[in-house]
């Protein structure tokens, strides 16, 4: 029995990458639990080629797209817009070069469902396998304990929480570490689900150099919970230098 479920909306940040795409909402359109909505966050060039992706998929799963402004794409503000148009309780990010297993919604969900108080579930992809461009699969180089990012499903009141996603991380590298580690902290213990879908193959670029900037912006950045802004340790040095002065000038 098909059905739609409300209680999981996914977002999906990306820039070009229809082709990809295509694929990851064919495999969402075959969920016998579908998701209530997708949001796709797109910051793509070619929009024409979304649209197109809308009328083939719009009448199967419930389609939103929020086209990104910005001069170029960041991953992290690309998922943090989709967080706008999410109305259920779970919230699921997932890489637009994933596939699917056509009962991966349905486990997630029953998942969540079967939590009774803490600790509060936080749950990841993990694959070995990745399907080529000629449509084979093969086993790729990650190991479980690596995989993060590609898929991740957790409650919106623990996004919301923790700031989602750290806005001043330039790229993927560190990212969804990130995220994963600041969820933990907040108290959601990580479930790792094994193989349920197929990563797309591409060729990868990896950027040691940003990974590890990235790694030094989480180090010096912060979520204020009382404001709901993410803030720099290093951006307020010089207010709060200059506060200080002012303050022992007018105590002379």
């Amino acid at each position: 029995m098909w059905y739609f479920l409300s209680m999981l909306t996914f977002v999906i940040p990306h820039k070009d990458r229809h082709a990809h795409l295509d694929v990851c909402l064919g495999s969402l359109a075959a969920q016998r639990v579908r998701p209530a909505r997708v949001a796709l966050c797109d910051y793509s060039v070619d929009r024409g080629a979304t649209e197109a992706l809308l009328k083939k998929w719009g009448g199967k799963i419930e389609l939103r797209v929020l086209y990104g402004e910005a001069p170029r794409y960041q991953l992290n503000p690309a998922r943090n817009m989709g967080r706008r148009v999410v109305k259920t309780p779970l919230m699921g990010v997932l890489d637009a070069d994933i596939s699917l297993g056509p009962e991966l919604v349905a486990r997630i969900v029953e998942t969540f469902r079967g939590e009774s108080g803490e600790p509060r579930r936080l749950i990841l992809g993990a694959t070995r396998m990745d399907l080529d461009e000629s449509g084979q699969a093969r086993m790729n180089a990650w190991t479980r304990e690596l995989v993060l990012g590609s898929l991740q499903v957790f409650r919106v009141e623990d996004f919301d929480a923790v700031g989602g996603y750290n806005p001043f991380m330039e790229g993927w590298g560190a990212d969804d570490t990130d995220f994963v580690v600041r969820l933990e902290a907040a108290g959601c213990e990580k479930l790792i689900l094994d193989d349920e879908y197929v990563h797309q193959w591409h060729p990868r670029r990896d950027d040691p150099v940003r990974e590890r900037r990235n790694i030094e912006i989480a180090r010096d950045s912060f979520f204020d919970a009382g404001s709901g802004r993410w803030l720099r340790r290093s951006a307020g040095r010089g207010f709060i230098a200059r506060a200080l002065r002012k303050a022992r000038g007018k105590s002379r």
